[in-house]
């Protein structure tokens, strides 16, 4: 996994990663410098699919687990994989089994496809933002979510959002989001058949986003789609948006968005 480290704006590196070649259906992957934009997708992209209770009745019924916190402030690392490894050894002093584990997988994405066919919908011009991004030459997108992958599919096709062709990094790459982000900028290197990126940005919506991307250094555009505009504010987001209805406002923040300052997470 690339190690590397980019400076706001600067060019990030794939560390020991050895690109791969590029495939001539990828659009957008020429031989001219590249840049990416990594979107997480609950909240960020999509409203209505967070749905966090259907993952804690999988819990229950599947694994057993009662009193399951929905705050998720309360788990070490906010992703699929992270809140069951932390629930897991909180209940039962163990793992999952790999049976275990899917079947509750099973039991979560049935629980979520009948609840996203009511309630998903896109945020505010997001599918047109991603696909004039996938438009541009000098631009690749990719999903980091900390979701499991069928479950994010799962999201962005009940919201309407392009799925093929965009590199998608999930809780099954790592429990953390560095973690996450990391394994989505690989996927999109070997896409682009490309040693490094001049420039990557992070859209999110909450504060574990913006501390990911502080951790990697990366420029990162809050979304104000939850609620949490201040809090990702006074945590350091330069720019925040409240959806992508504005292209050119969104356009600007991708430019212009700096990594949230170290200086003010010491404080």
């Amino acid at each position: 996994m690339a190690r590397g480290r980019g400076r706001a704006g600067g060019r990030v590196r794939a560390g020991r990663h050895r690109a791969g070649r590029r495939r001539p259906d990828d659009a957008g992957c020429g031989g001219q410098a590249m840049n990416l934009a990594l979107f997480d997708i609950d909240g960020t992209l999509t409203l209505g699919t967070s749905h966090f209770g259907a993952f804690v009745a999988a819990l229950e019924a599947e694994c057993g687990f009662r009193n399951v916190s929905t705050d998720w402030k309360a788990y070490a690392h906010p992703s699929d994989s992270g809140i069951v490894a932390q629930v897991s050894r909180e209940q039962a002093r163990r793992a999952l089994g790999n049976d275990e584990l899917q079947r509750f997988k099973e039991r979560y994405l049935a629980l979520l496809q009948e609840a996203c066919r009511r309630e998903a919908h896109a945020v505010k011009g997001a599918a047109e933002f991603l696909r004039r991004l996938d438009a541009d030459p000098g631009w690749t997108v990719a999903y980091a979510t900390g979701n499991w992958q069928a479950t994010a599919r799962c999201k962005l096709a009940a919201a309407g959002l392009p799925i093929d062709g965009f590199p998608l990094a999930g809780a099954e790459d790592s429990e953390s989001r560095v973690g996450i982000l990391r394994a989505a900028i690989d996927r999109s290197l070997e896409r682009c058949g490309a040693e490094s990126f001049e420039r990557i940005v992070s859209f999110g919506d909450a504060l574990w986003d913006l501390e990911a991307a502080r951790a990697l250094r990366l420029p990162f555009v809050g979304l104000e789609t939850t609620g949490r505009g201040p809090e990702l504010a006074a945590a350091g987001a330069s720019h925040l948006l409240p959806d992508y209805g504005d292209r050119e406002r969104a356009l600007r923040a991708l430019a212009e968005a700096t990594a949230p300052d170290l200086l003010r997470h010491c404080r």
